[in-house]
């Protein structure tokens, strides 16, 4: 009977190199640019929504949370609130964003002609 030899290598079916990570990571840098592209004219909208809110601390609250992606903790420490403070002005943000008259979401608009 024949014990398989083992050499605590692992085994693979193909050959793989760095360049193989390179390309990888390339093709993922051009999809996230992509994506980050088509996303643009949506932050644009959203941003200009917070832009024009009454209340300057839920403005600042909404944008690092929505525009900057930053957590809820370190919005607490950037803009030396408590927890609570920033709930309240995140909450009172989002009672007070209005879209303008004429807005028209954006996949509506590509869909209005077919």
């Amino acid at each position: 009977m024949h014990s398989p030899q083992l050499s605590g290598m692992p085994r693979g079916t193909r050959d793989y190199s760095l360049a193989d990570d390179v390309a990888k990571h390339e093709q993922l840098m051009e999809r996230v640019q992509a994506l980050r592209e088509e996303a643009q004219p949506t932050r644009d909208e959203i941003l200009n929504c917070i832009d024009h809110l009454l209340e300057p601390q839920a403005s600042q609250v909404l944008e690092l949370k929505f525009i900057d992606d930053v957590p809820m903790k370190e919005i607490e420490a950037e803009l030396y609130m408590s927890t609570r403070t920033v709930k309240r002005w995140y909450a009172k943000g989002i009672e007070l964003i209005t879209l303008p008259s004429d807005y028209e979401p954006l996949n509506s608009k590509a869909s209005v002609g077919d």
